[in-house]
């Protein structure tokens, strides 16, 4: 366990027992990080630094205000949850390594404000929780605390006065209020009330159920075996008399629960196997008295001597590009020497979710598809006589979808996949007119993504960069093709880490000649000349190789529209609202890049003809405004005061400048570099956020909507970790940013 350091950095001479901790987890509520003793070295005053703590490989940030969840995992390495509650607006991260969890809060927990509650705990652990009470500059500040854990269950031993441990006068680096042997509810949960101010907490779990053990081992059949064999495995639990259940699993994936029975073993037996090797363990989930355990793996080997056969998928009825609510019918075929019998399953991309690359494993290749979560099959259905089956699909969301059929295999008859079917849903039928998005901002709108090269893995610092590295847009398609491969004209050709090999000619990106781009920006002389006009590709950021969020935001309305998108993109890097795009409205002298942009957009829309080719006078609709600016504001407290004015007013100015009284306005937080630990930061995404909220705009109901950016600030998994600023040059930040915005301003679309 971690010991020797606070919340906050400051020594302490309380730690839980190492043989004891299996978890530590800390969490600053203050505007100084807490950091882990390994990058505090040679620092004399870590507490007095001011800097965002350097973010490790796992780290994921929670969403939502106020109530946070963020994902742990556990002792044995499983997936948990943990939440906790306060008052202020703030979020949260993690870091798991070394057996060592650590979470982060921005923010402070002020006196006579919301208990704080911590949720999702182990009801069979223990845990000690210190409380330091000092604010987010180190200053000492008095205090009482109590706590329930809102159960009968256990006791709860306080260890210290209620006040602090050194009597009237409180220590620096000293001052805790510490409570042992803590016993969770029944729910998980833990309870605190207080007064003076909360600065972060210490959460040590521990485990006070005796140890076990499980082994795992084959008794029917042997390990090289051929499919439809009955195998037997049993697994034995040494413990104080256990009882509750063992989970077999196959790799990752779990077979079958089965009871503990008076002989502290349990018995699975299946014949499910299909060709190939399986590791199989089998785990112990534990009770009041015995802790969890898992086995050593054991290997079978299973040949599969069923003659294969083939699947084809073909689209029946209905259109590959159907509109939303329209049925669309496929036909699964399956061909075999000896008469195919059974289920075929059909699927939408492979029955996999989408999870962001750079959620993986930062050695990232082959553990990309286990990171992705499974999806529910769309259907089943059992081969008739002619060996075929039909699905009829009417409820997929608008969108790309990638439709697969799988048939299940006999007895006879080994399994087959289909080819994919590429089917793309519109929101809504169009009615001819172009559709132009106005996208404007500062150089986060420009777009600093990387497109090729990305971080390498390898390395602490990411560098040298490689082909299809972590945060490029290229590694996206490296690891997951059956998503991404359509993005370029030929697939990739790969090492078997999933990397791009060296000097291997890059697939070029297919151009998206539905979605028009006309990018302003700095050209020459001209503060906001046309840079590029062209069709959509990942090469409209701020320079060559480049990205930003108009890939993502234009591939998804170009995917859920019928009619021509055009994409007039104004941004300008190190610009602020307050004044470099003040509005009218805002009073004062009106900001010239507001002048600018407006300027701009008028000049393509009076001239559709030369900067839109695909318009030949078929009318045009301004739809929507996307808005990804705020990094200057954030950096002066008195700008990011008056944000939320600035902001309303922007809208309102827009929407008359450009005579759409309902233009849909979708804003892209400014959540990057660890926002979460910075109060200003924070306040800026709480007026971001407060525009769109019904209760406070009503006037804005269902025309704004705010894109929480935060959890696209992939710090150590992006091409340049710790920079900050433009996403670390993250592509896949930049991607999934204008995705959000794309479908938010869709959502508002379709209503």
């Amino acid at each position: 366990m971690m010991c020797g350091l606070s919340a906050m950095g400051f020594v302490t001479s309380y730690c839980a027992k190492a043989a004891e901790a299996v978890e530590v987890i800390n969490v600053n509520c203050g505007g100084h990080a807490w950091e882990p003793e390994s990058t505090m070295k040679g620092r004399a005053n870590p507490t007095d630094r001011g800097v965002a703590p350097v973010a490790y490989p796992g780290v994921i940030w929670s969403e939502g205000f106020g109530w946070n969840r963020t994902k742990l995992k556990n002792s044995e390495d499983k997936p948990t949850t943990v939440g906790f509650h306060v008052d202020t607006a703030v979020g949260c991260a993690q870091d798991w390594r070394n057996n060592k969890l650590t979470l982060l809060i921005g923010g402070w927990h002020d006196a006579n404000k919301t208990p704080l509650d911590i949720s999702g705990l182990d009801k069979f652990n223990r845990y000690d929780l210190y409380l330091p009470s000092q604010d987010d500059y180190g200053r000492n500040k008095g205090g009482e605390f109590s706590i329930s854990n809102r159960s009968d269950a256990g006791t709860n031993t306080l260890i210290s006065t209620g006040k602090n441990l050194n009597g009237a006068t409180w220590v620096e680096g000293e001052d805790y209020v510490v409570f042992k042997n803590i016993v969770p509810s029944d729910e998980g949960g833990i309870h605190v009330n207080f007064t003076g101010t909360l600065n972060g907490f210490q959460l040590v779990r521990f485990d006070p159920r005796k140890p076990t053990t499980i082994s795992l081992k084959q008794t029917v059949g042997t390990n090289k075996s051929t499919f439809g064999d009955r195998l037997t495995f049993t697994a034995t639990v040494g413990g104080a008399k256990p009882v509750g259940k063992v989970t077999f699993y196959d790799g990752e994936v779990p077979l079958e629960s089965q009871v503990v029975n008076s002989s502290s073993t349990a018995v699975l037996v299946t014949d499910v196997f299909a060709g190939g090797t399986h590791p199989l363990s089998a785990r112990y989930e534990g009770d009041p008295n015995n802790s969890p355990s898992t086995s050593a793996p054991i290997s079978l080997l299973v040949t599969d001597n069923r003659p294969a056969t083939t699947t084809t998928l073909t689209l029946a009825s209905g259109s590959d590009h159907p509109t939303h609510g329209d049925p669309v019918t496929f036909t699964a075929t399956v061909a075999g020497t000896k008469k195919p019998s059974g289920k075929v399953i059909f699927y939408d991309y492979e029955g996999k979710e989408v999870t962001p690359i750079s959620y993986y494993d930062s050695r990232y290749g082959k553990g990309a598809a286990l990171a992705s979560n499974d999806l529910p099959p769309l259907g089943a259905k059992t081969l008739d006589a002619a060996l075929k089956v039909e699905i009829t699909i009417k409820d997929l969301p608008w969108g790309r979808h990638s439709i697969t059929a799988k048939y299940s295999g006999d007895i006879q008859n080994a399994p087959s996949n289909s080819a994919a079917c590429a089917l793309n849903v519109k929101a809504r039928t169009g009615n001819g007119k172009l559709k132009v998005f106005i996208l404007a901002g500062q150089s986060n709108m420009e777009g600093h993504g990387a497109v090729d090269w990305g971080g390498n893995p390898d390395t602490e610092l990411r560098t040298p960069p490689i082909v299809g590295g972590l945060g490029a847009l290229r590694g996206m398609i490296v690891n997951n093709p059956i998503r991404y491969d359509h993005f370029v004209e030929s697939p990739h050709v790969l090492t078997d880490t999933g990397r791009v090999k060296r000097d291997t000619p890059l697939p070029n990106f297919v151009p998206r000649n539905d979605v028009w781009v006309s990018l302003w920006n700095q050209k020459g002389e001209d503060p906001a000349g046309e840079v590029k006009n062209g069709p959509l590709t990942p090469d409209f950021g701020a320079s060559t190789g480049s990205v930003g969020p108009e890939y993502g935001f234009g591939l998804t309305v170009g995917d859920a529209m019928d009619d021509q998108v055009l994409l007039i993109k104004t941004a300008w890097g190190g610009k602020s609202l307050a004044e470099d795009f003040r509005p009218p409205s805002s009073g004062g002298k009106v900001g010239p890049y507001y002048g600018l942009m407006t300027e701009k957009v008028h000049k393509v829309l009076n001239n559709l003809k030369d900067y839109c080719p695909a318009y030949q006078g078929q009318g045009c609709e301004i739809v929507g405004f996307g808005w990804h600016q705020g990094w200057n504001d954030r950096i002066d407290t008195k700008k990011t005061a008056e944000y939320e004015v600035n902001l309303v007013n922007l809208i309102k100015d827009l929407r008359t400048e450009f005579k759409v009284p309902n233009m849909r306005i979708v804003i892209g937080t400014t959540g990057m570099s660890m926002v979460d630990i910075d109060p200003t930061g924070m306040k800026l995404i709480a007026a971001q956020t407060a525009v769109s909220q019904p209760d406070e705009y009503p006037e804005f109901a269902g025309t704004v909507a705010t894109v929480d950016t935060r959890p696209f600030d992939f710090e150590e998994n992006s091409p340049s970790p710790g920079g900050g600023y433009h996403w670390n040059y993250s592509g896949e930040s930049y991607f999934r940013i204008g995705v959000e915005m794309g479908h938010a301003m869709m959502k508002m679309i379709t209503k």
